[in-house]
């Protein structure tokens, strides 16, 4: 069995979980990328847009998000942090925030960042429409983008790096459990204004 997956040059370590079973889905490599990109912030200021990492583990951060209990409860569109972040992670939230076009929140999440900040933001492809649609024509925003997708034929599943319409053409439930055949994984940098 497989440990190990390749991410923007980076050896990772799948991360299994029973919680939400994460050896069926893209949480086996989302975690480990979000973590990946809080140790490269040590000391950072951190603001977490969906309640994800709480759920493997303590966080030290606030975590908006609409609905879970334990989190601000606001949404995200509306809201104001108190100062600007060094780190805002998103996993597997923008397709779900309804009330904007996806590159209208990823400028909101840019908006949040202090200078030399990061927004790192995950989606599955083929999930929302016009997150697909923004992201085909260019005009998501995103300063860089990665792709991974699923190899189905393997439980617990792996996954490999891609070409984005590779990511695209994934079924967005390409075998049982499993909520996403493909992933973006997109970094956002702050506004200069």
């Amino acid at each position: 069995m497989t440990k190990i997956f390749f991410w923007n040059g980076q050896r990772l370590e799948y991360f299994d979980h029973p919680y939400n079973h994460t050896a069926l889905n893209m949480r086996r490599v989302e975690i480990p990328i979000a973590w990946w990109f809080l140790r490269q912030k040590p000391g950072a200021r951190i603001l977490e847009v969906g309640n994800v990492l709480s759920h493997y583990g303590p966080v030290a951060w606030p975590v908006v998000d609409l609905h879970e209990k334990g989190a601000i409860n606001e949404d995200v569109m509306v809201w104001e942090p108190e100062e600007p972040v060094d780190l805002l992670i998103s996993i597997s939230t923008v397709e779900h925030i309804e009330t904007a076009r996806p590159s209208q929140v990823l400028d909101r999440f840019r908006s949040f960042l202090a200078p030399g900040g990061q927004a790192v933001v995950t989606a599955p492809t083929g999930y929302n429409q016009a997150l697909d649609r923004e992201l085909r024509a260019g005009t998501l925003g995103a300063d860089e983008t990665w792709f991974m997708r699923v190899r189905p034929d393997r439980i617990p599943v792996e996954w490999n790096e891609c070409t984005m319409e590779e990511a695209l053409a994934m079924p967005a439930r390409a075998c049982s459990g499993l909520w996403s055949g493909g992933l973006m994984v997109l970094l956002c940098r702050p506004i200069l204004s």
